[in-house]
């Protein structure tokens, strides 16, 4: 949206999504430091924290179609986590979900297809 408002020269539109992306990195990036600090004495707990935060980016992946590829029509917004502080290795693992997700999607897919 913030680059629909460049390219449409929209300053406020263009203003506002560059107000919330600061504000989405910024949010993003103090739960992700606050899960791990209030969780390091506690290895079970933030194991189970991961799973869940890990459960969540698979359900807005949206079946997949937030990845890297070219044609997902969402796009991993790889810059703006790096921002928030993920890893590369986060960053790969969301990519990762967003491919089994994908996969799940195609094989219920198939599967209705089948059975119809």
């Amino acid at each position: 949206m913030r680059d629909l408002g460049k390219a449409t020269q929209d300053p406020v539109l263009f203003f506002c999504e560059d107000w919330m992306l600061a504000d989405e990195v910024t949010h993003v990036k103090m739960g992700s430091d606050w899960l791990r600090r209030i969780t390091e004495k506690d290895p079970d707990r933030q194991k189970a924290a991961l799973e869940f935060q890990r459960t969540v980016d698979k359900l807005f992946s949206f079946g997949g179609f937030r990845g890297e590829e070219e044609e997902s029509p969402i796009h991993l917004a790889r810059k703006f986590r790096t921002l928030a502080g993920f890893s590369e290795e986060e960053i790969v693992d969301l990519v990762d979900v967003a491919a089994e997700a994908y996969a799940e999607a195609q094989a219920m897919q198939a599967a209705a297809t089948a059975a119809s």
